[in-house]
């Protein structure tokens, strides 16, 4: 095993011969001088080395900062740096009608049930929500959607019930509770900002709504017409740079 050699302050033994010949008395003066010379010497000049260094740091120090002051100005005036970018509040509408919802770049969204600009419909989640709605799997029947409470009267499409702006809906509760559930999975992705929700969908007490709706413990019947809705229109409010 290899060792590393540490620094020690241990004395080392050298070799000396001693004269038997001599005596103390016959050490020349000379040799005497040597002697007294040897002990005492005086220690390097400690005070004027660190004093010195310290000069040398001090410049070294001045030097550093007039370069960084040299190099900030150079930026300034030859390669002005870019500003943070700002920005302003914006609020897209889409009117009171559906023409000029449409006039305006508005799209129907079915999960909500408004019609809402463009930049604030979730594509995915509303495809997922569709699929569930149009499901033979639902308890009253795929596509719940109708003009009276006694089911005589169907909504057979989407666009048929995008037309009903300002128009009342009837539903089940089965479909008001998974509306609730599909609209917190889009309040989460635009908090991620993976989308953006429109102004009605991000007020808080609608969340509260939907969640007091899930923890009910005494749930009205999923396959009975209960529920109703008006189909209307929502604003985006978007941020826009200056």
């Amino acid at each position: 095993m290899w060792w590393k050699r540490t620094p020690t302050i241990d004395y080392t033994s050298l070799p000396f011969e001693i004269d038997s010949n001599r005596t103390s008395n016959e050490v020349s003066d000379l040799e005497k001088t040597n002697i007294t010379h040897l002990h005492t010497r005086t220690r390097p000049h400690r005070r004027t080395w660190l004093t010195t260094t310290q000069n040398a740091l001090f410049l070294l120090a001045g030097l550093l900062c007039l370069y960084i002051s040299a190099l900030a100005a150079w930026r300034t005036t030859f390669h002005p740096t870019t500003g943070i970018q700002t920005y302003y509040k914006k609020t897209l509408s889409c009117g009171n009608t559906t023409e000029e919802a449409e006039s305006n770049g508005c799209e129907f969204d079915l999960l909500s049930h408004n019609w809402v600009p463009s930049p604030c419909v979730d594509h995915y989640i509303m495809n997922e929500f569709r699929n569930y709605v149009r499901s033979p799997e639902r308890k009253y029947s795929a596509w719940p959607y109708y003009v009276d409470r006694e089911g005589k009267d169907w909504i057979p499409d989407e666009r048929t019930l995008a037309l009903r702006a300002n128009q009342h809906v009837v539903t089940t509760q089965e479909e008001h509770l998974a509306h609730c559930g599909f609209l917190i999975k889009r309040i989460h992705r635009a908090m991620l900002g993976i989308t953006k929700a429109d102004d009605i969908v991000s007020k808080y007490p609608h969340t509260v709504h939907c969640v007091e709706e899930l923890m009910r413990e005494k749930k009205k019947p999923l396959d009975v017409l209960t529920e109703g809705y008006w189909v209307g229109f929502s604003t985006c409010t978007i941020e826009v740079p200056l």
